[in-house]
């Protein structure tokens, strides 16, 4: 799972495993917009390179982060 932030930069970027039933969680994310991704082989992908970003930005499903806990959000894997 891959947790990238519209406005780019790599501070905000959160990724973990799934686990076996699909769920997963990250931690410390700060409020704002971002694009979330389940990325089949994602350990293995330069997600900190600004074009990769860009390119995954673009996939991604859109997650609001406030002060409210999100709504669970099913992706598709990639």
């Amino acid at each position: 799972m891959l947790l990238l932030p519209e406005t780019g930069g790599s501070y905000a970027i959160r990724r973990d495993q799934s686990d076996s039933d699909g769920t997963f969680a990250l931690q410390n994310v700060l409020p704002g917009k971002y694009r979330l991704l389940a990325l089949e082989k994602g350990w293995d992908m330069p997600w900190a390179d600004p074009q990769q970003q860009k390119e995954l930005l673009q996939q991604g499903t859109e997650v609001v982060i406030g002060k409210d806990v999100p709504k669970p959000v099913t992706v598709e894997v990639q």
